[in-house]
């Protein structure tokens, strides 16, 4: 006969009987006594069914399960996960991977969120490609023959032009300068404006980058006065930079670690490390002093 797994009781007459565990139950409850195939004892709360060693025969039906809390742990996170599925595909995502880097990417800047969004968007669109057919590819080949054997050919002559001075080494200097700047605990460097890896590298190993003076018109190149960035935004900030005469002010006033510009009329910010933009500021503002 097995023991009770619990007892009754009646305080008083008018109370009515009630029921507890026995002090069996709470003694089997409180140890790790289960045996599970790893080798481990585990209390009856956190133990598994399907990890009982052979000849443990377990019926969900025993009574004695239930008083002991047997494999509760388990249900109760399974239902917890069935919850969590349930609320996370209300929202639209479809697995735990999905959820969380939507989490990850709430967690970002929201100027980091725009850019994100931004180049997802450019990246979904599909750009035409220009088609130029030709009616009579013949009659075409001979005529653009014809005109390409009247070209003239290329000729030079030397004439006398300006040419300042020294603006392969402090453009040298800048590199070195901004490689040790803008290269990542990884290894990477990246791109100031882009705030990604540069698109590619040299034949020697080293990243391929534009140094651009952060005032074109500066009366002095100090190495630490160039941004580092991709050829794109290169070309960008010096040809389609709408804040291009109010950089000095720009640098001069940042209080965090971007300043933001316009770049072919899309707003976007140039990130800077804390030590970078300390000395650009130095060096621009010396001028200013000298002027």
């Amino acid at each position: 006969m097995k023991p009770a797994a619990a007892h009754c009781y009646q305080i008083t007459d008018s109370g009515g009987p009630r029921h507890s565990d026995s002090q069996l139950v709470c003694k089997l409850k409180e140890f790790a006594w289960v045996p599970q195939t790893d080798g481990s004892f585990v209390k009856p709360n956190a133990a598994l069914t399907n990890r009982l060693p052979e000849g443990f025969a377990v019926d969900a039906g025993y009574k004695w399960l239930e008083a002991l809390a047997f494999g509760t742990d388990e249900k109760k996170r399974v239902s917890e996960t069935a919850a969590r599925a349930a609320k996370r595909e209300e929202l639209g995502f479809q697995s735990e991977e999905e959820l969380e880097r939507a989490r990850a990417f709430l967690r970002l800047p929201e100027v980091e969120q725009r850019r994100v969004l931004e180049a997802g968007e450019r990246q979904g669109e599909s750009v035409e490609l220009p088609e130029r057919p030709v009616r009579n590819s013949e009659i075409r080949l001979k005529r653009v023959g014809d005109e390409a054997k009247s070209t003239p050919v290329k000729q030079a002559e030397v004439r006398e032009r300006s040419v300042q001075l020294g603006v392969a080494e402090a453009k040298a200097a800048a590199k070195a300068y901004l490689s040790d700047q803008y290269t990542n605990s990884q290894g990477k460097m990246v791109c100031q404006v882009c705030k990604d890896e540069l698109p590619f590298k040299l034949p020697t190993g080293a990243y391929y980058f534009e140094a651009v003076e952060v005032l074109a018109d500066s009366p002095k190149r100090f190495r630490e006065a160039y941004l580092a960035l991709c050829p794109n935004h290169a070309a960008a900030f010096q040809y389609a930079n709408a804040q291009r005469n109010q950089m000095l002010e720009l640098v001069a006033t940042a209080l965090g670690n971007e300043i933001e510009v316009a770049l072919g009329g899309a707003v976007m910010t140039v990130y800077f490390t804390q030590m970078h933009l300390a000395d650009a500021k130095a060096c621009l503002l010396s001028s200013e002093d000298e002027a």
